[in-house]
């Protein structure tokens, strides 16, 4: 053969090599398949035409399923299933093409590989690709935002700060789309998406289960190599430990603190259930540790919940658990420090009584407010039974106090209890509970909350606009909460960021001199300080000052204010109240504010009373018929109602029986028995359970205690009016 000839070989065995190695991927395995975000349809590739080398395929979308087409052939398809949501686009920018799926963003190679994954905040409503550069729209329920995305060749990721709504379908879509592909198609999917963790997890667990270490190793190590948004972390954490890769989940959890912490999230903003459940769960997966007494990963992962997210709703309780467990194998001072712990997490709620403290507070004022009621009835009925007649013109002064006191005392414990459940409602808000300020989906929602016009809610409204970045409209809202050290902090923050050290050095003192414990102005003084937050704020965004947050005091005050917001409601507007009242009424439902109007009218009309003379002379220590005496002697405070104190005795008794019957009923309730008649007409969610210790002795010691003071008052009076009568007569 000539060497011409034989150049001509080598050159043909080369092309044939070459465009074998096109069709397969590094592993050898075929192009198609299916990638991460969905299944993917194989589509069977016949001999292509010979085409010029810059041409590309073209991508052509019909319904939900995405193709590459050349020289009229399908070369490879995508397709999405319904439950990962509407799919937008496609958009084509140079070689990459960008697909929405639901709240992701997919930048596709011209072979169909996915290059890029962005993960935002909602659902992708529309892409754009003027201007040059690809912007997403998203949108929720009341709102929209549109991101800037990086193309892949520029690294990728999103130029604004995203901030996920808390929902498991947009923060744990990647997690979603993995889980929807058949075992059998893992391995090709992984091929055609080396960005989706879950993928790679389940292909590595396959090598493994088929022997190949060796690519179990690699399938891991660009699952751990990848960047993820701190939730996804979290959830593919739990599963790794499930998997039996203790020490990659540990680097999850770094990883997803990490993230947690470049997207703004603070331990000292509380964080809902619902929130933690779309943040990957890791309560929840605790639980499932403790279930199982495996300590060992239950302590890491209580440890991640405490340096992330230890004003959970609901973490005082899993604190406490783990505590006990902690005892229960000899580790006292391990289980101290945890409910040291657990107990500092009251500090700035509402009376020290952490994250309950509306909740006791609602159902202490529920327990008053029928204690007062029952009060009141019974005070009139005795006061009928001792005039014999149905009027109150006949009563005496002392008679009438009694009856506007508990009347007036029943109208503030009323609207106590109104302004601890709107408040509770207010402050669980999902706007306020999700680990951090800001962004369109928790702006939309704090819109829809009345904030009052005080310096708690213009701290409240500057903290989005800082963590995205907007110091000068930050800057505005702290100028209004300047006059709190809180407000103080945070501009002394923005004077840092713009590297005005003085000023900010000087704004500091200020506010820590005003408040001796703010741990954010300490730590920015760089004081050894141990608040909540601050090693979060050490480890993960070191250099960077620490924001002061307001805490469930401050919030409270710029969500509703005091208890004179109630009354503020029912001026304002109490046509609407009294329209509201009517349609629950007509279904059946009694308001709580129908009870305060009633109530209040019910006050209005003693205070008349009191006002009105008195129809006959008022006669002191009047003789008493013997069935009055005997209700005097069984019914605390009844047979001294023309004294004021007689009313007050007579609400401690009433006060202290109602306590023990509710004490009693939630243990039955608790051990799931039935309640007896006629506790059994309240409903079983209208018992006080926040409030602990009602069921011990305590009460009947009480009721015994104002029996006895009852009797002692009675015999003292008898003496006193035998003694009268004796002077009378001689």
């Amino acid at each position: 053969m000539s060497r011409r000839g034989l150049a001509g070989l080598l050159l043909s065995m080369a092309l044939l090599a070459g465009g074998a190695s096109a069709q397969t991927d590094p592993d050898g395995n075929p192009g198609s398949g299916l990638i991460g975000t969905g299944q993917v349809v194989p589509v069977a590739r016949p001999p292509l035409p010979a085409v010029a080398p810059d041409t590309l395929p073209e991508v052509q979308l019909s319904g939900r399923e995405l193709s590459g087409v050349q020289g009229g052939q399908t070369v490879w398809s995508h397709a999405w299933p319904p439950e990962l949501g509407a799919i937008r686009g496609p958009l084509r920018q140079g070689n990459t093409t960008y697909l929405g799926v639901g709240p992701a963003v997919l930048a596709l190679s011209e072979t169909g590989e996915v290059l890029a994954r962005y993960d935002l905040s909602a659902p992708v409503l529309t892409l754009d690709g003027s201007g040059g550069l690809i912007r997403a729209t998203v949108s929720g329920p009341g709102y929209r935002e549109t991101l800037t995305l990086i193309p892949p060749q520029d690294g990728g990721g999103v130029q604004e700060r995203v901030v996920f709504a808390p929902d498991p379908a947009v923060t744990l879509w990647t997690m979603r789309a993995a889980d929807l592909i058949p075992d059998a198609q893992v391995q090709s999917a992984w091929q055609q998406d080396r960005l989706n963790p879950f993928l790679g997890l389940r292909a590595a667990v396959q090598a493994r289960n088929a022997g190949d270490r060796r690519a179990e190793a690699a399938r891991l190590k660009q699952v751990m190599g990848s960047t993820q948004p701190f939730a996804v972390w979290t959830k593919l954490a739990a599963r790794l430990d499930a998997a039996g890769y203790p020490s990659l989940a540990d680097d999850a959890l770094e990883s997803a603190r990490i993230d947690a912490a470049q997207r703004g999230l603070d331990p000292s903003v509380r964080v809902s259930r619902a929130a933690l459940e779309a943040y990957g769960h890791p309560a929840g997966y605790i639980g499932t540790l403790l279930d199982q007494g495996r300590l060992n990963r239950a302590e890491v992962w209580m440890a991640h919940l405490r340096l992330m997210h230890p004003r959970v709703e609901g973490g005082g309780a899993l604190f406490l658990r783990y505590a006990a467990l902690l005892e229960s194998q000899n580790r006292s001072g391990e289980a101290s420090e945890w409910r040291r712990f657990a107990a500092s997490l009251g500090s700035g709620t509402l009376y020290g009584q952490g994250a309950l403290g509306l909740e006791k507070l609602r159902d202490f004022t529920g327990l008053l407010s029928a204690a007062l009621a029952l009060s009141l009835l019974l005070a009139l009925l005795s006061i009928f039974w001792q005039i014999r007649r149905l009027s109150l013109r006949h009563t005496g002064t002392g008679e009438r106090l009694v009856v506007l006191g508990l009347s007036s005392a029943l109208v503030l414990s009323l609207s106590g209890g109104l302004w601890a459940a709107q408040a509770a409602g207010r402050l669980n808000h999902p706007a306020l509970n999700t680990g951090t300020y800001g962004g369109a989906w928790a702006e939309a929602g704090l819109a829809t909350l009345s904030l009052t016009a005080t310096p708690d809610a213009a701290l409240l409204r500057g903290l989005g606009p800082q963590l995205s970045g907007d110091l000068s409209a930050a800057r505005h809202y702290y100028q209004v909460a300047a006059e709190q050290p809180c407000g103080r902090n945070n501009l002394g923050t923005i004077s840092e960021l713009r590297g005005d050290r003085p000023t900010a050095e000087a704004r500091y003192r200020s506010a820590l001199g005003d408040e001796p414990g703010l741990g954010a102005a300490a730590y920015n003084l760089n004081f050894p300080v141990l608040t909540l937050g601050s090693e979060f704020q050490e480890r993960y965004r070191p250099g960077q000052p620490r924001l002061c947050y307001p805490d469930d005091r401050s919030l409270l005050r710029a969500l509703s204010g005091d208890i004179r917001s109630v009354w503020r409601t029912q001026l304002s507007d109490p046509q609407a109240q009294l329209s509201q009242v009517w349609q629950l009424a007509r279904r059946g439902q009694v308001s709580g504010w129908a009870t305060l109007w009633a109530a209040q009218l019910l006050a209005l009309a003693a205070l008349l009373l009191l006002i009105l003379p008195r129809t006959e002379a008022e006669p002191t220590l009047r003789p008493r018929s013997a069935d009055q005496r005997l209700l005097s002697w069984l019914l605390p405070g009844s047979g001294l109602l023309d004294w004021v104190w007689g009313g007050v005795l007579l609400l401690v008794f009433v006060l202290a029986g109602l306590t023990w019957v509710s004490g009693y009923a939630l243990e039955l309730l608790g051990r799931g028995q039935p309640l007896p008649w006629p506790l059994h007409l309240w409903p079983p969610t209208r018992w006080p359970a926040s409030l602990s210790g009602l069921g011990n002795s305590w009460p009947l010691l009480l009721m015994a205690l104002a029996w006895v003071v009852n009797a002692a008052l009675l015999w003292r009076i008898g003496v006193v009016r035998r003694q009268v009568a004796r002077q009378t007569s001689t």
